[in-house]
């Protein structure tokens, strides 16, 4: 990878970033994992995290070590098995992450906005989650067959004008680049052999001759061997484009949710903040009355809840009191500061799936682009989505702390 600060005190920081990275996820994915995996007659909901922890407790425990490994050898590697088993292993694990997030706002969707339909199940939940799952294996084996410690480079034009002839790197650098295209891709090649401590190169090429032969260079890099090289930019394109309907798609679904959630809630919020009315004279009538109703089974520590009682309503009341219209007042004040509580509560957990989403991906989408300058440090936030999604879909989960704690009582006893 391509950076402006390759110092020393960059890749010990990197180091010791990405290692935080890999201790702090495989201890919160690992309790994830393992908490998910206990629980019976699983939803919908709870597949999907459970796999989506599976994933990132495998990205901590081998992806994240074995990028420190490359990154401390500068991509410099005998096999080429291994540089196409990392860039598999990278480049189907980072859209896998990002369809997992997409399918779990598309569960939430369908089970809050239509809890009725039964859209979503486990057995079809599974099939998604198998779908996903070779969509993103075959993104990761054409990325990998990209790659390779193999170079291949069109040397025709460089042969016109080199011949079978031993030159010093300097002077060819210096010609391939006058000629540019293919040849500045040439000589780009060349300045990593440089790089090796070699002093010269002796290229026997036909002039005759389209490519110039496969070479070793033992770095793991884009080679454009097996895959033509026009194909390349319109994968890369594709791929690329992926991360922005997933962050779109994500981004709308959770908007909907809070909507739908917020105007229910409004909703039930006016049916509790019915005034008690009170009518004077003969002809006067009381259509609603507001009424206390005792709930000691439920709500022993609350105060009542308000509920409309119709005049006519069969169902006796005992103990019916209509408050004070300054006590209904503080009521009416408590139950909106309520909602509005859980309006933000809710909200921010939502905001909090999306921001991370876009800190996490977009530098990395912005420096695989050169749009913006490439720093290693930066590039590789990326890393703490999958740290922080055992605490977003996870511990922020009541049932999930349940279930916890439960496990940790039966491991002191």
């Amino acid at each position: 990878m391509e950076t402006v600060s390759g110092s020393a005190e960059t890749m010990i920081i990197l180091i010791v970033m990405l290692s935080t990275f890999a201790l702090v996820g495989s201890i919160g994915n690992g309790l994830s994992t393992f908490v998910f995996y206990k629980i019976r007659d699983k939803t919908s909901a709870q597949i999907f995290i459970l796999t989506l922890s599976v994933i990132d407790l495998f990205t901590c425990t081998v992806i994240i070590p074995f990028t420190i490994v490359m990154e401390y050898l500068n991509y410099t590697i005998k096999y080429d098995a291994i540089c196409k088993l990392y860039q598999f292993l990278i480049t189907s694990k980072v859209p896998l992450s990002a369809f997992m997030m997409v399918a779990i706002a598309f569960d939430r969707y369908f089970c809050i906005c239509h809890s009725l339909r039964r859209i979503v199940n486990p057995f079809r939940t599974k099939v998604a989650v198998a779908c996903m799952v070779i969509f993103a294996c075959v993104l990761g084996i054409i990325t990998s067959l990209n790659y390779g410690v193999y170079w291949k480079g069109d040397g025709q034009s460089a042969s016109s004008q080199m011949g079978n002839s031993s030159y010093q790197y300097s002077e060819l650098i210096e010609m391939l680049h006058v000629n540019g295209g293919a040849d500045a891709e040439y000589a780009q090649f060349l300045e990593f052999i440089q790089s090796q401590n070699a002093t010269n190169i002796s290229l026997p090429i036909d002039p005759e001759q389209k490519e110039a032969k496969i070479i070793y260079t033992g770095e793991c890099q884009v080679n454009k061997i097996i895959l033509h090289k026009s194909f390349v930019p319109v994968y890369q394109k594709i791929y690329s484009f992926l991360f922005v309907v997933c962050l779109i798609i994500g981004c709308v679904l959770y908007a909907l949710i809070y909507r739908f959630i917020k105007t229910r809630r409004s909703k039930k919020l006016k049916q509790k903040l019915i005034l008690c009315t009170y009518t004077h004279g003969n002809q006067g009538k009381d259509v609603t009355k507001s009424a206390v109703i005792p709930d000691d089974e439920k709500h022993k520590n609350k105060e009542s809840h308000h509920l409309l009682i119709q005049e006519d309503t069969p169902k006796p009341i005992n103990d019916i009191h209509c408050k004070e219209p300054h006590r209904f007042s503080e009521e009416a004040e408590k139950l909106r500061d309520e909602a509005r509580a859980a309006n933000i509560k809710t909200a921010f957990m939502l905001f909090i799936v999306s921001v991370v989403y876009i800190l996490a991906f977009s530098p990395a989408w912005l420096m695989a682009h050169h749009l913006i300058p490439t720093y290693k440090v930066i590039f590789y936030l990326y890393f703490i989505y999958n740290v922080a999604n055992p605490f977003i879909y996870a511990f922020m989960n009541q049932t999930f702390n349940e279930h916890l704690k439960q496990i940790f009582k039966c491991c002191k006893k």
